[in-house]
């Protein structure tokens, strides 16, 4: 978990190897750049998950505090 909250901060100051190695983890395939976008055939289920577990987590902590 500490590697998904601080994500922006890894990406922005670890060396290229390391964000290589984050980026093959996230996407299984080929990320594609066609000089506008960057797309891919798929995402990491795992990291899927989590993303849509740490949403809803989220949501819950809004509609409590509001």
């Amino acid at each position: 978990m500490a590697l998904i909250n601080n994500l922006e901060g890894l990406m922005t100051d670890a060396p290229t190897e390391t964000k290589l190695r984050v980026l093959s983890s996230m996407f299984p395939q080929k990320i594609v750049y066609d000089g506008e976008s960057y797309r891919t055939a798929a995402v990491n289920k795992v990291l899927d998950l989590i993303y849509q577990q740490t949403n809803e987590l989220r949501g819950s902590k809004k509609s409590k505090g509001g």
